[in-house]
C-alpha cells in the first residue's frame, strides 16, 4: 500500500450513515482491529471534524473542503516558506518521508507536497495530536486513547513483530504513559527492522508545527539519529521556541 494510503487509513476512514458499516469493515481489515474498536474510532474522528469518505468513492472531506485523493488538492494550504527552505534538503539527503502537521490555527487542507523523496501534510488543529510517528508497512497502530486492555490485547497479538523489532511490551506502555501525560494520542505501526521514525515540533509566526520523519533503510538506529539531528538544527535555524516533542525509532 502506498505511504499516502497508509497515512488515510491510519487517520481512519469516515463514511456517510449507510456506508458505516462498510467502513468500519474495511478500517479493521486494514489495522487489524475488532470491529467494535472500529466504530469507536469512526465515532472519534467523527467529534474530532474529520470525515473520509471510503476509498472507492474517491473523495476526502475536510470540513468546508473536499478533494481528490489522486489529484491536486482544491486550495493549496499556506506552507511558511521557511519550512520548505529547511524540510527539502533534510528530505533529499536522508531519503526520508516527512510529514508536516499544523498543530495550531485555523482549519487547513489535508494535502500531500513532494519535496524529492519528502512528502507533506497538513492537518487541522482538531486532529494534530494524531501525529504520524512511524507510519510502517504493516499498518497496525497503537493508540494511546485506547483503554488498558486494548493495549494489552494489541500486544499480545503482535508480540513476534515487536520482539524481532526489538520492542518489549513495557516499552511500548512506556511511551503511552508519556503520550498521556502530554495530553496527546500517537498512532504507532510496528517497525520492521532498519526502519526509522522521530517527530518534533517547533513553532512559526506563532502556530506550531509537527515534523515527523519515516525512513526506511539498512541503517537503522544510525539514520535515525542523523534525521532527528537535521530536524534539530532546522528548528534552531528558525530562532524557534521548542516545545514538548515526542520520538520512536527502530
Amino acid at each position: 500500500m502506498a505511504p499516502f494510503s497508509i497515512c488515510v487509513s491510519i487517520l481512519l476512514l469516515v463514511g456517510d450513515s449507510n456506508r458505516a458499516g462498510v467502513t468500519a469493515r474495511y478500517v479493521s481489515e486494514q489495522l487489524g482491529l475488532s470491529l467494535s474498536t472500529a466504530y469507536r474510532w469512526i465515532d472519534m474522528l467523527r467529534q474530532s471534524g474529520l470525515v473520509v469518505r471510503h476509498p472507492n468513492t474517491r473523495k476526502l472531506h475536510l470540513g468546508p473542503v473536499a478533494f481528490d485523493l489522486g489529484v491536486q488538492a482544491v486550495a493549496r494550504p499556506y506552507v511558511p516558506p521557511a519550512i520548505e527552505e529547511v524540510l527539502k534538503p533534510i528530505a533529499s539527503r536522508h531519503a526520508c518521508r516527512l510529514h508536516l502537521v499544523r498543530c495550531s490555527g485555523d482549519y487547513s487542507v489535508l494535502q500531500r507536497t513532494y519535496f524529492d523523496r519528502a512528502e507533506l501534510e497538513i492537518v487541522p488543529s482538531k486532529v494534530a495530536a494524531m501525529r504520524l510517528l512511524g507510519i510502517g508497512p504493516a499498518g497496525v497502530c497503537l493508540l494511546s486513547r485506547w483503554p488498558d486492555y486494548e493495549i494489552d490485547r494489541y500486544l499480545v497479538r503482535n508480540q513476534d513483530g515487536l520482539l524481532a523489532a526489538g520492542y518489549q511490551g513495557a516499552d511500548i506502555r512506556e511511551r503511552v504513559r508519556q503520550c498521556r501525560k502530554l495530553g496527546c494520542f500517537v498512532t504507532r505501526s510496528v517497525l520492521t527492522p532498519g526502519y526509522t521514525a522521530v517527530v518534533i515540533d517547533f513553532e512559526v509566526d506563532g502556530v506550531v508545527y509537527g515534523v515527523s520523519a519515516a525512513s526506511a533503510g539498512s541503517e537503522g538506529g544510525k539514520q535515525f539519529h542523523a534525521i532527528r539531528e537535521a530536524l534539530d538544527r532546522a528548528r534552531a535555524s528558525l530562532a524557534t521556541q521548542a516545545i514538548p516533542e515526542f520520538a520512536l525509532h527502530g
